[in-house]
């Protein structure tokens, strides 16, 4: 797969989302956009998992939690 921007491969995924809702396609055609869209659904958690990975990174302190395990912690 082409190095897509987050927010191009999100496009993509709703395009795909209402082409397969739509059912007008082919059988093939549906089975091509539905492996299309797990690929592109896979690389957009794999992103996001990264951006969160650094986002923890950059807030680790001794003093400060990241924002997520105060949102746990309150819960």
């Amino acid at each position: 797969m082409e190095k897509l921007t987050y927010q191009t491969k999100i496009n993509r995924l709703e395009e795909i989302t209402i082409a397969l809702e739509q059912g007008d396609l082919a059988l093939e055609e549906s089975l091509a956009s539905f492996e299309e869209g797990m690929a592109l659904l896979k690389a957009c958690e794999k992103e996001l998992d990264a951006a969160g990975h650094q986002v923890m990174i950059l807030t680790e302190s001794d003093e400060e939690k990241p924002f997520m395990e105060e949102m746990k912690s309150n819960e």
